[in-house]
Formats: C-alpha cells, sequence, structure tokens
C-alpha cells in the first residue's frame, strides 16, 4: 500500500498536476486579473495547483464581528441574516470586499447555556460585543466542525461572511413548505441583491454549503439573480426520486429521520414531539426580549405548511389510504406514530407476521416518480432539482461540484457536473458526507477550504489564479477501502489524479459474468469471461439481513456515528455471494459499476441489494459501493438527463402496472451503483453479495412466507457486472 504523508501531499499533488499538462502557474505568470481588488501579497513565490495556493491572497484579518438582522424578502417575509465582517486587530476595514453566502437549511447559531453564541466561525462570549479573535490557526472548539473551517478562512482572506435562514426555519418568519419551492428559490435571489447592495460589499456574491445547503444554491442558480457570481455545492443531490426511493422504488428510511428531525428542531412540530432545538435558536440583534423569535416559531405551526407527516401522505393517496384502513390493526391512532412504526421494520415484521393478509396488501403498495416528480414545478410544494436543470444551466453561472466517494450522493455529484453546461469543475475524493473525524476526512476539509477560496478568488476579486486553466476533473482513488480502519493523522491514503472529461480517457470497460460454484448452493464466482452452460443459484429472503445504521445513507442525512460498515462477511451470509479470482497484479476499478441480474422468484416482486466489496488477501471483505431496486421497477427508458450510460428507470405509474412478473417470467434487474474509485491490490478479490431488503435502511412491509429468489447465471440469461479500469 502506497501512503503520502501530510508533508508530502503538497508536493506530489503539484508534480502530478504537471505531468497531468496542468502545471501550477507561477509567479511569471499573468496577474491580469487580480488588479481590481490589490490583494497583497506577502510571499515571493505564487503557486496555484489543486489542493495548493500560496501568494495570491494572504490570511489578513485575524477577528470577527458578528450582526444579526432580519432582511424582507419581495412579499415582506422577514428572514433572518447572520453578517460577519472580517476585522484586522479589532477594526474593519473601508474596502468593499465580496459576499460568501450560505442559505441554510440547518443551523446559523446556537445558543449556549452560558449565554455565548455558537458560530460558524468561532464562540461569541457572552460579554464578547459581537467581536471574537479569529486567528489563522484556529484554538480548539472554537469552529463548529471541519467544514465551518471554510467561512472562517473566507473571512481571514477578506470575505464578508453572510447565513440567512430559509423561510420557516430557525428565526426566520414564514411557512416552510420545502426545500426547492419556487418562493425558496426567490426569496433566495433577493437575499443575494440585498447582500450585494450594501455599503460592504463589493457587488459580487458567491454561494457555497454542504447538502441541504448546497441544494439552495442550486435553486437560487436557477433564479440568476444579477449579483450572483459563483457557486460551490458540496455532496449536493440531483434528483428527489434517486434521494427518497433509490430512483428504483425502495423507500429509504435515513431521509425520513432527516426530516422528521429537522421539522422538530425548528418548531414545525407540535412540543410534545420534541422540539430538541427551538431553545436554542438565537434571536437576532434588534429582538431583546425574544418576542419576535416567538411570533416567528408560532406563525410556521398555523396550517399543514411544513409539517412533514401531513406531506409524506399526501404526496401517497394510495399508501396514505391503505395505512389508514390498517391503523387499528396496527395499533396506531396518529400519523406521526404510523411513521414510527413504519420506519421501525423489526416492530413492524414482528406485527405483520402474526397477519400474513395484512402484509400482502401492504407490501403491494407502490411508490411512482410521480411522488416527488410533480408534472407542475411552479404549483409543487416542493420541486424537484433535476427538474429544474435548464434553468440552471441558462444561468451560466459557474459551479465547482465537490464530492465524495463514501458519500450518499456521489452519483448526484457527477450527474451535476454532466448536466451543467456553463464554467464547471468537479472533485470527488475518499471521504464521506460530513465527516466525523477520519484523517482521511479532514484532509479532505483542508482541500476543500483551499479549493474554495482558489474558486472564489478567481470570479469574486479577478485574481487569475489559472483554477480555469486546469483540467476540469479531479479524482482520488482509495488505498484503503475501511474509512475507519487508520487513525493516523499522519497518513494520507490519497492518489489523486486529474481528467478532462467523465469518464476519463484513461478507463476500459471490465465485464464479470456471474456464475454459479456446482457444488456450493449458497456461492458463485465472477469470471472474466461469458459462462455458456445456464446455471442458477438461489436464496430465501432473509428479512433480518442489515448493513446497520452506520452506512452512507445515515451518514448522509445526519446520523451520530462515523460511517462503519460491519463486518460483511457476517452480513453476506443473508444473501449469495459471488467472488472472483484473485487479482494477479494492483487493479484500480473506477467510474459507475452497473450490475445487471436476471432473476425468478416465487413471489412476482420484491426487494434486492446488491453489494460490490474487496476481500483482502486474508478473506477480510470491505464494503465499496452499493445499489438497490424493487423488481416492479425493472423497466428502463430514456433519461431526461445524462446518465453517463447508466440504466434509468422511469418508476411510472404506467409502467408499474405494465410491469412483469419474477414468478411468470424471468425479470432482468438494471442497478446502477454509486461510483467508486478502488485500488485492489494484487492478491485481492471482487465481490458481490445479493440479498433481499436491508431491515435497518430499507422501509418495506414483509411477506410471509418470505420468498425465495433465483439468480439466473451464463448462457441465454448472463448476469454481469460492468465497471471501468483505471489504466
Amino acid at each position: 500500500m502506497y501512503r503520502i504523508t501530510r508533508t508530502l501531499v503538497y508536493s506530489v499533488v503539484a508534480l502530478c498536476l504537471s505531468a497531468c499538462g496542468n502545471e501550477p502557474k507561477s509567479s511569471e505568470q499573468s496577474d491580469s486579473r487580480q488588479s481590481q481588488q490589490g490583494e497583497p501579497s506577502q510571499s515571493t513565490t505564487k503557486i496555484s495547483a489543486f489542493g495548493r495556493y500560496e501568494g495570491y491572497s494572504e490570511p489578513r484579518f485575524n477577528g470577527a464581528q458578528r450582526s444579526s438582522i432580519y432582511v424582507p424578502v419581495r412579499d415582506g417575509t422577514k428572514l433572518v441574516v447572520d453578517i460577519y465582517y472580517p476585522l484586522k486587530d479589532g477594526k474593519r476595514s473601508d474596502e468593499k470586499m465580496p459576499v460568501a453566502l450560505t442559505y441554510s437549511g440547518y443551523y446559523r447559531a446556537y445558543l449556549r447555556d452560558d449565554g455565548s453564541i455558537w458560530t460558524r466561525v468561532g464562540v461569541f462570549p457572552k460579554d464578547s460585543g459581537g467581536i471574537i479573535d479569529v486567528g489563522y490557526e484556529r484554538a480548539e472548539g472554537t469552529v463548529a466542525s471541519g467544514s465551518d473551517e471554510v467561512a472562517t478562512d473566507l473571512l481571514r482572506h477578506g470575505y464578508v461572511i453572510a447565513i440567512a435562514r430559509v423561510r420557516g426555519t430557525d428565526a426566520s418568519f414564514g411557512k416552510y413548505g420545502g426545500s426547492m419551492t419556487k418562493q425558496t428559490r426567490e426569496d433566495g435571489y433577493d437575499i443575494v441583491e440585498w447582500l450585494a447592495a450594501q455599503d460592504f460589499a463589493n457587488g459580487r456574491v458567491g454561494m457555497f454549503g454542504t447538502s441541504y445547503n448546497a441544494q439552495s444554491s442550486l435553486t437560487v442558480m436557477h433564479e440568476a439573480p444579477p449579483s450572483l457570481k459563483a457557486v460551490i455545492p458540496s455532496v449536493a443531490f440531483f434528483d428527489n426520486y434517486d434521494i427518497w426511493f433509490g430512483g428504483t422504488g425502495v423507500f429509504k428510511k435515513a431521509p425520513i429521520g432527516w426530516r422528521l428531525k429537522q421539522a422538530r428542531d425548528g418548531g414545525r412540530l407540535s412540543a410534545e414531539n420534541g422540539n430538541s432545538k427551538v431553545g436554542s435558536i438565537v434571536p437576532v440583534d434588534e429582538d431583546a426580549d425574544g418576542s419576535m423569535l416567538a411570533a416567528a416559531i408560532e406563525e410556521r405551526k398555523k396550517g399543514p405548511g411544513g409539517n412533514p407527516t401531513q406531506q409524506m401522505f399526501s404526496r401517497s393517496p394510495d399508501l396514505a389510504m391503505a395505512l389508514l384502513r390498517a391503523a387499528p390493526e396496527l395499533g396506531v391512532t396518529s400519523p406521526i406514530e404510523m411513521i414510527n412504526l413504519i420506519t421501525d421494520s423489526r416492530r413492524l415484521r414482528d406485527i405483520l407476521r402474526e397477519k400474513p393478509a395484512l402484509s400482502q396488501v401492504l407490501a403491494e403498495l407502490t411508490f411512482p416518480r410521480e411522488l416527488v416528480s410533480p408534472p407542475d414545478e411552479a404549483n409543487s410544494d416542493e420541486t424537484n432539482l433535476s427538474m429544474l436543470l435548464d434553468g440552471i444551466n441558462k444561468s451560466e453561472i459557474p459551479v465547482y461540484h465537490w464530492g465524495g466517494l463514501r458519500d450518499g450522493y456521489t452519483q448526484s455529484t457527477v450527474r451535476w457536473y454532466l448536466n451543467n453546461t456553463q464554467p464547471k469543475k468537479l472533485t470527488i475524493g475518499p471521504w464521506t458526507h460530513g465527516g466525523f473525524g477520519a484523517p482521511r476526512d479532514m484532509e479532505g476539509y483542508r482541500l476543500w477550504f483551499i479549493e474554495h477560496r482558489r474558486w472564489f478568488d478567481y470570479w469574486l476579486k479577478d485574481i487569475d489564479n489559472g483554477i480555469m486553466d486546469e483540467s476540469p476533473i479531479h479524482f482520488a482513488y482509495a488505498q484503503n477501502p475501511n474509512p475507519n480502519e487508520s487513525k493516523d493523522e499522519e497518513f494520507i491514503e490519497f492518489d489523486w489524479q486529474s481528467a478532462d472529461t467523465w469518464p476519463p480517457e484513461n478507463t476500459e470497460e471490465m465485464s464479470f459474468y456471474l456464475s454459479a460454484k456446482t457444488d456450493d448452493k449458497s456461492e458463485g464466482g465472477l469470471s472474466l469471461e461469458p459462462e455458456t452452460k445456464a446455471s442458477k443459484i438461489s436464496f430465501d429472503v432473509n428479512y433480518t439481513s442489515t448493513t446497520g445504521t452506520s452506512t452512507r445513507y445515515y451518514d448522509t442525512t445526519g446520523g451520530t456515528n462515523a460511517l462503519a460498515y460491519p463486518d460483511m462477511n457476517d452480513h453476506a451470509e443473508g444473501g449469495v455471494v459471488f467472488t472472483s479470482d484473485p487479482f494477479s497484479e494492483d487493479t484500480i476499478l473506477f467510474g459507475f459499476p452497473q450490475l445487471s441480474l436476471d432473476v425468478v422468484s416465487t413471489n412476482a416482486d420484491g426487494i434486492f441489494n446488491a453489494y460490490i466489496e474487496e476481500v483482502n488477501a486474508d478473506g477480510k471483505a470491505y464494503y465499496l459501493s452499493h445499489a438497490s431496486i424493487r423488481a416492479k421497477h425493472a423497466a428502463t427508458g430514456e433519461a431526461p438527463f445524462d446518465t453517463a450510460g447508466m440504466p434509468w428507470l422511469p418508476s411510472s405509474k404506467e409502467t408499474l402496472a405494465e410491469a412483469k412478473k419474477m414468478n411468470e417470467e424471468t425479470v432482468r434487474l438494471p442497478m446502477a451503483m454509486q461510483p467508486i474509485a478502488n485500488l485492489f491490490e494484487k492478491g485481492h478479490r471482487v465481490r458481490i453479495v445479493i440479498t433481499g431488503p436491508d431491515i435497518d435502511n430499507d422501509l418495506f412491509f414483509p411477506r410471509f412466507p418470505a420468498p425465495t429468489h433465483t439468480i439466473m447465471t451464463g448462457g441465454e440469461n448472463p448476469s454481469i457486472l460492468k465497471l471501468r479500469r483505471l489504466n
């Protein structure tokens, strides 16, 4: 295994980029864009390359002044905005600066028990007067997390930081109608233009943020505010149906828990349901007695707007009616009790085992794409981001997409890049959605805030740092698939590559054919040559199968545990396994894996989960990628966007009504798996594991008796894993 120390990673990155035709800009190169801002340089050497930035801008500020105000948008609704001004030795500068805005659905600040205020740029003591020191080397505990280092770093380098909360959340007035509504987009436009017009601003605004905040940035791009000059969304999802239903009709639990938590924290559910963060919301500066905050929270409770239980059931009348009829048998009396029950798959399984007729009725419920992609986006209560693609592209606002190979939205990050037409960049590294302190995540943060500064310096300060002269794509393959195995901060397991296209030109397609072993009914093989003889391998669906609650999906939606998949050998006992021969040389497998399974079953329909794993020389298996599909959704169609050749499933009411039945004919399941970039060392093997539903990650209604699924291999029904090898 190759390992690169922290002190060497800079030079390795620079050499790699130079070899790929992306030599870092030197002090002899053009500074024509830099003249407007006059950013002073304290360094005689000027280097700008991916992950390295010296001599173009300096950390000239060492403090921050905070103010919190209400800004009225076009319909008069007041939204809370916190503004952080850079200070030099306690004083504000007269120079006009660009504004870096996060349009947030999460926290902007927390009021702590001792009266201090915890913010994105540090903790403001009760008696601070809204001013703190922000030294270049931050003190322990002064910043919320590694991700917030971005805001602090930008502030030190001469950016005003603004954090606005969407309506109906935190201290903002109004009713929350969803994260991507037309109202949310228009509000964002108004906030951008208000900030650009302030006397501290140079008229240019950039937007940044992760997850929800990244989605908010993209929705505002759709409205094309004139002062919005650049955006860097990190780990943003692309399509609602992919997030809620895997793009394949398998309802995912993690987003449900996230939505309920956000509603409780923001006071959109009644107090008896546990408003866990309402008491720590910070009033604006003028709201000394908290009366304005109390009025805002009270306003959002009136009517159905923002209540996730009502939104969920209103989206699916069939589901709502079926659960209403089933409620007496299930022993629940309210929508929130019903959601709590159907997301507690163990308790639900035990109840339905005693009620097989009811289990059959509920198991027939389907979740078509129309649930999250209404045909009329202007009147929908939550608009699907992929439906806004044309408007986002028409804005021509430059966008830099940032994603992680351990993120739940890796596929989305790539799709954004593929489908955007404006100036764009893409970086994907072997980290998770938000990070919990593992070395690879922390190194990801370091690169992240350097790239934020390079991007914003170029577009908001006219600093000619050459970022747009480089290859637009950077990715790193993982040299250790277990993100929690090494806690050594001195080792960075990255190997960065650059590319001009996706997939990169130095890759070639590689196919593994699944085959059954005649002497082992529970295990099959993966071969590089097709099997001419037809075979099959069967398994009984195991309703205890799980990959736990520290998966990429819980990590992505605010889970409390670091991403840490369990021993995948134990998990494999719940399904069937297909394993390749050992690799004869080090091999890097890359890109979107595509698995095609030919299946039959004792039941017409069912959920399948497929996992790609690495098996080392000692037989230990590590999770790499995953996909799930419900058989009734197997029909493919023409996607309304570029999928990089991956199958797209319409999952419409029409196609579901005409779905093939596994107990009548062979059904081909097309599974587009999360992208990977992984080094398989010589002697290691690749493995596919197929199971039924995952009891901790999938929302499903079990059938009794449990069905038997059969994977067809070889002959006229080859099941195949296709991916790419990096040369």
